[in-house]
Order: C-alpha cells, then structure tokens, then sequence
C-alpha cells in the first residue's frame, strides 16, 4: 500500500535530532524515505541534485532554524527563488525549538 509521503527531507545540523526525528518518521509508517541535510546550503545542494539515482524528490521538508553557514531563515529565502517546478506539491515547515523573535512575532513575510 502506498504511503501518504513518500520523501521527507529533514534540514538540521544536530544529528541526535535528525536520529530522533527519523526514527519517529519512520515508525509512523506514514512516509517511504527520508533523506537529510546538515544545514541549508546542503538541502539547497540536495534539492537541485535531480540528475542523481539516488535523489528522491521530497514531498516535505522540516528545517530547523539555527544551521551553521546558511540558516534555517536563509534557505527558505534561496528556496522561494527556486524554479516551480522543484518547488510544485512540497510543503516547507519549520521545525524548531529555537527562541528567534521572528518566531513567536510572526515576521517571517517570506513565507507566504
């Protein structure tokens, strides 16, 4: 039977997260794969590797927001300046248990 998601892509540096969060994805039965990347220049990498046999295009992505290099915030600017068609049917959230202003305010005008 086909699963509700079949790629998510979890963007975040701290590997005792991505081991917690994969292993939680994975009993959920509800996806095929996940793939990660350690920081935002990496997911970016990933996303636009679509000549790759091991690519899986994600269906989802979960970022955090603190990531060495580029943040959590700057990806999700370089995305939205991504061709459609890599960006067509993926949703984009931020995950997190960072205290950024920007958060709790709600000024984050990019991703609308």
């Amino acid at each position: 039977m086909p699963r509700p998601i079949h790629c998510i892509l979890l963007v975040d540096d701290d590997p005792d997260d991505n081991f917690l969060h994969q292993v939680v994805i994975e009993d959920s039965e509800l996806c095929d794969h996940v793939r990660v990347a350690e920081n935002g220049t990496e997911a970016l990498r990933y996303l636009e590797d679509t000549g790759n046999p091991e690519y899986i295009r994600p269906d989802l992505i979960l970022t955090d927001v603190n990531l060495p290099g580029m943040n959590g915030f700057e990806f999700l600017e370089h995305y939205h300046q991504l061709d459609a068609p890599l960006k067509s049917r993926l949703a984009v959230l931020v995950l997190t248990t960072s205290l950024a202003p920007a958060i709790h305010n709600g000024q984050l005008p990019y991703l609308m």
